[in-house]
């Protein structure tokens, strides 16, 4: 919250401080902890644990976002929900215009498993090729989204912080 309150400090009167991603997710955590106990993902398979730290961390981002808009009251502060905006894209891949069989494989990578991840061979080195359509994709290669998951997640995060910034 340090560079928020130096963004107020500056003359900023309206700020939107971003959560975090549901990071069990994200193609890197999904290829790194996998497991064969299904109990450990959620209905998405995403990994429960690791988005029940990104809850946390929202949660308490949120406390401190309330804390400092209490002491500013002129400044609009305005929590930005990645968390959910990228939850639905999941929920929605289909609808959105995403391979729903592909939603956690990276489009740009390597790999022998249905992530299409190898940390030690990623996109950029020689041989790692990408997939022809990156729109169909969420993951573009394993740790950053696609433009189309960016631009469908942004959509959905500009519709939720415009009003509550006027």
């Amino acid at each position: 919250m340090d560079v928020v309150k130096q963004l107020i400090d500056l003359g900023a009167r309206r700020l939107v401080v971003p959560g975090n991603f549901p990071v069990g997710c994200m193609t890197i955590y999904l290829a790194a902890y996998k497991t064969n106990d299904r109990t450990k993902y959620d209905e998405l398979g995403c990994l429960k644990e690791w988005n029940d730290l990104s809850i946390f961390h929202n949660t308490q981002l949120q406390r401190a976002i309330k804390t400092l808009q209490a002491r500013h009251p002129n400044v609009k502060i305005v929590y930005g929900d990645y968390f959910n905006a990228l939850r639905s894209i999941f929920r929605n891949a289909a609808a959105l215009g995403f391979d729903k069989d592909g939603i956690h494989k990276a489009c740009c990578g390597t790999g022998n498993n249905e992530f299409n991840f190898d940390g030690g061979r990623i996109c950029g080195a020689p041989g790692v090729k990408s997939c022809p359509n990156p729109d169909l994709r969420v993951s573009w290669d394993g740790i950053h989204l696609t433009q189309h998951a960016y631009q469908v997640t942004s959509r959905q995060v500009l519709r939720q912080v415009l009003p509550a910034l006027h």
